[in-house]
């Protein structure tokens, strides 16, 4: 799909723009994942040439052209650095837990500053699960309106670890070291955890414990997931009708070509024979906890069928194999 995801949370607001399902560009106004604060933590540019090089930023000046003007940055640089801005943005609407989005369909902007990522979309959406369970434990070793206190020893010598340290001093919270870190809540709190393991910090003591998920929300995250697969099953059911019996060995012979890691997924899948995606989400299961088995399981599943839609274009006329891809789109959305 073409058009842009606003995702309004408490104290931010992202726009994820997608072109044909990829994403193109990304802004947020989390001050972490600004174009300046990104560079920096990538080292790209210094603490120190960034502060100087900020109160130049003007409407018609943006800090990507003040930093190319400084020599501090090629335009080859810039662009990598935007990049890795979008990937930024895109996982830190992630950790949100509170919160609104809206999907917006609309035509290409050629206005529009695109970038494209080094990574797959469906790469960056799996690092952005891991990332938001890793995100539930690091929360709760921390309580956010406590102080730590800071213990002697030498400065720490990790970036973000140097920068969390810099800001303990047995005041601040440890949400206002999140903010002013320049971080992110996510580094903020792994560089705290990392320096409280090694003693350089006392931390607050925990807050109350955050409850977990109840059985209902886990209940219907896992039937929201289980009816995404029944989705993809129905695709590929269609795809095998319009193909007749030559689809069967052609969908076994996708799985005989995976990886072994990615073939285990498929183990009693029998996708030749009408595909149980309930098998597919049980053997995900076994291997990732939680939110991750489920986005496993849809991503092999989508690429059956993306492989089955492939194969119906080497077989069918132009037309039939086009109008059987609309028909497996309307399907996957549930239409």
């Amino acid at each position: 799909r073409t058009g842009t995801l606003v995702i309004q949370g408490p104290a931010s607001r992202r726009r994820v723009v997608f072109r044909d399902g990829q994403v193109v560009f990304a802004s947020s106004t989390e001050l972490s994942e600004r174009l300046g604060p990104v560079l920096w933590r990538h080292g790209m540019v210094t603490l120190e040439r960034l502060q100087e090089c900020e109160p130049q930023v003007t409407p018609t000046a943006k800090l990507g052209k003040v930093l190319m003007d400084a020599k501090l940055l090629t335009a080859a640089q810039l662009y990598r650095g935007m990049q890795m801005q979008v990937k930024e943005i895109v996982l830190g609407a992630f950790v949100e837990t509170e919160g609104e989005f809206a999907f917006v369909d609309e035509g290409d902007n050629p206005e529009l500053n695109t970038v494209r990522l080094l990574e797959r979309t469906r790469d960056v959406v799996l690092e952005g699960m891991s990332r938001s369970e890793e995100m539930v434990f690091l929360r709760q070793l921390f309580d956010l309106a406590g102080a730590p206190k800071r213990l002697e020893g030498p400065v720490p010598t990790v970036m973000e670890q140097d920068a969390v340290w810099q800001k303990v001093d047995g005041r601040l919270t440890v949400r206002d070291i999140i903010r002013s870190s320049r971080l992110g809540e996510f580094a903020a709190l792994k560089a705290l955890r990392d320096l409280a393991a090694a003693g350089r910090i006392q931390p607050p003591p925990p807050g109350l414990p955050r409850a977990p998920l109840s059985r209902q929300q886990t209940s219907r995250a896992q039937a929201s997931s289980s009816s995404a697969l029944q989705l993809y099953r129905s695709a590929v059911d269609r795809i095998r009708g319009t193909l007749g019996l030559e689809a069967n060995g052609r969908l076994a012979s996708y799985v005989e070509a995976l990886a072994p890691a990615q073939q285990a997924l498929f183990e009693g899948v029998h996708v030749a024979e009408g595909p149980d995606f309930d098998r597919l989400l049980q053997n995900a299961q076994k291997r990732h906890p939680g939110a991750m088995a489920r986005a496993v399981a849809q991503e092999a599943a989508d690429g059956l069928v993306a492989f089955a839609l492939f194969e119906a274009r080497n077989l069918l006329p132009t037309g039939r194999a086009a109008e059987l891809s609309r028909e497996v789109g309307k399907i996957l959305k549930g239409k």
